[in-house]
């Protein structure tokens, strides 16, 4: 078996070719060829080595899935602030005709509905109670 360390892409994907040539069907790639390919991840796309290299997306993703996670923290990085993903979540009320029971305890703000849901509203400076109480209602 082959084991020393290719200098390029171009000599890897000659091993790749010459193993394929003497494989067994269903035989898997080799570790000492898949640790020549993340050798090579740090000069290469990984776009451009299982192109080159005649391997799935799928077979890379699986094999190397920490490459992926690198590439989504760098692209999350280079998106302006004004692009990226706001944190709130909104969560949908069912549709009810129940009047919540709304109950002002200083700073808090409890609405519960007969169905169960239970909101808590925290740190709303009293002057703004009345209007989100009747913008709620109006809703």
């Amino acid at each position: 078996m082959l084991t020393e360390q290719p200098n390029n892409l171009e000599s890897l994907k000659e091993r790749f070719a010459l193993w394929r040539a003497s494989k067994l069907k269903g035989e898997k790639i080799p570790e000492f060829l898949w640790q020549m390919v993340l050798d090579l991840t740090s000069h290469y796309k990984w776009s451009v080595l299982i192109g080159t290299l005649g391997i799935s997306s799928a077979q890379f993703k699986k094999k190397f899935p920490h490459l992926f996670l690198q590439d989504a923290v760098k692209e999350a990085k280079n998106v302006a602030p004004s692009k990226r993903a706001s944190p709130f979540v909104e969560v949908p009320l069912p549709k009810s005709t129940a009047q919540p029971v709304i109950a002002l305890e200083q700073p808090t703000m409890v609405i519960e509905y007969t169905t169960g849901i239970k909101i808590s509203l925290f740190s709303i400076p009293p002057e703004q109670w009345l209007s989100l109480c009747q913008a709620w209602r109006n809703g």
